[in-house]
């Protein structure tokens, strides 16, 4: 496994990666394609060094956070691993900050 540079996020006293793996629409590894390709596709950028995953509710309508819990259960992720999401207020849409912090925190 190769290791990136990392760099503190604010004042958490986390250490993230200097690049994160983008679980969004551009590519749609983790909501697209077969189960083994998103596995191989998280698996890649662990291997690649990136401790930092990009996710929100509206990525894939909520497919990206849903299929990243069982990727990280699959690939015993731990320790290093940080996750970033974003939540919505309701009033934008069938993802309300309840839902979609949820979906994301139960399922992990």
């Amino acid at each position: 496994m190769t290791t990136l540079p990392t760099r503190p996020l604010g004042k958490t006293g986390l250490q993230i990666s200097e690049i994160v793996f983008g679980a969004g629409a551009v590519g749609g590894g983790v909501f697209r394609g077969e189960r083994d390709e998103r596995l191989e596709t998280v698996r890649h950028a662990r291997d690649g060094g990136s401790n930092w995953i990009d996710t929100a509710p509206g990525y894939g309508n909520g497919q990206s956070e849903e299929n990243l819990a069982w990727i990280l259960r699959d690939l015993d992720w731990q320790g290093g691993f940080k996750g970033s999401t974003q939540r919505v207020g309701e009033h934008q849409g069938s993802w309300g900050a309840r839902q979609g912090g949820r979906r994301w925190g139960s399922s992990c």
